[in-house]
Formats: C-alpha cells, sequence, structure tokens
C-alpha cells in the first residue's frame, strides 16, 4: 500500500511517500511569488501537486494521504493573514489530492495531534532512525512524518478489515 504525507505551507510544502513499510520518496514543492498574491501561489501549488501525482506516483494511487492543517485560533506573535492563507493552502490541497485520488482516504490532521509535545528535532531523528533516510528540510522531514502517521492509520485499518473476517 501507497500513503502519502504532505506539511502544507505558504512557499516549501513538504511530501513524502511510504509504500509497504519504506520510505520511498520525499520532495519539497517550492512556490514562489508576491507574499501578498495568493492566486497565482495556489494555482502553482495545485500544478505541482498534479505534477508529482502524473511524474512520480504514475498510475499508482496512494490509500491515505495525511495533510497537516493550520491549527485552529492565532497564537501569540502569529500573523492573522498568514494564517488565513495558510488555511487556503490547506483547501487547495485537500481539493486537489480529493481530485486526483477519489478514492483515497483524506485526513487533514493538527500539527499538535501528529507531532504530539516532542522537543524540536526529535520527530526527525525518530523518522531517520526507522526509515532509514535523509531529508533535504524540515519541510520534507514533516512530510515523512505526516506519511508515517498515514502509515500507522493504515495499518490500523488492515487489522480491523482482518478481525471483521
Amino acid at each position: 500500500m501507497l500513503v502519502l504525507g504532505i506539511d502544507v505551507a505558504l512557499t516549501d510544502t513538504g511530501l513524502a511517500a511510504i509504500e509497504d513499510g519504506r520510505a520511498v520518496k520525499w520532495l519539497t514543492i517550492s512556490v514562489e511569488g508576491d507574499a501578498e498574491e495568493t492566486g497565482p501561489r495556489f494555482a502553482k501549488l495545485r500544478e505541482s501537486l498534479e505534477l508529482v501525482a502524473v511524474r512520480i506516483f504514475k498510475k499508482k494511487a496512494p490509500g491515505i494521504v495525511v495533510i497537516e492543517r493550520p491549527e485552529h485560533g492565532i497564537r501569540e506573535g502569529r500573523d492573522p493573514g498568514s494564517i488565513l492563507k495558510l488555511y487556503g493552502s490547506f483547501a487547495v490541497c485537500y481539493a486537489e489530492c480529493a481530485r486526483l485520488w477519489p478514492k483515497a482516504r483524506l485526513v487533514g490532521i493538527e500539527p499538535q495531534r501528529w507531532k504530539g509535545n516532542y522537543p524540536k528535532g526529535l520527530m526527525e531523528r525518530m523518522m531517520r532512525a526507522k526509515y532509514r533516510v535523509e531529508c533535504d528540510n524540515h519541510n520534507e522531514w514533516d512530510g515523512l512524518g505526516l506519511a508515517d502517521y498515514a502509515w500507522d492509520l493504515a495499518l490500523a485499518a488492515q487489522r480491523a478489515e482482518a478481525r471483521k473476517t
């Protein structure tokens, strides 16, 4: 089974795939442009996700896609406008994944739910030890962490299905 994890951002979105328990792909989708003009950025994110689907995953569809969604509320020191733009990026990513892989289970999850309260850098070290890979940046590490979460969901679904039969 193939699962994906996507760490959505305004400029650099991390994406990682786990297939049959092995990390098989990790990459960053970089979207440049005027910070005030989100429309072109959203269009570029959508196009980039489509290219990833066509060029990298070809005809293989993921069973589960876990996408990090913004936290509810605005933490102190955060710009409300940036949070709204991040929600826009999340919505574009979620909608495009639904279009690309209509049979996939899509899960939006807040950072605290999948990362917990780990100290900074611990999740990265855990993913490095578990999958024996090196990602290029924190976006890809987060994408891999989300894919790992998706893999756990896939295994739980398989176990539940096995219990039914």
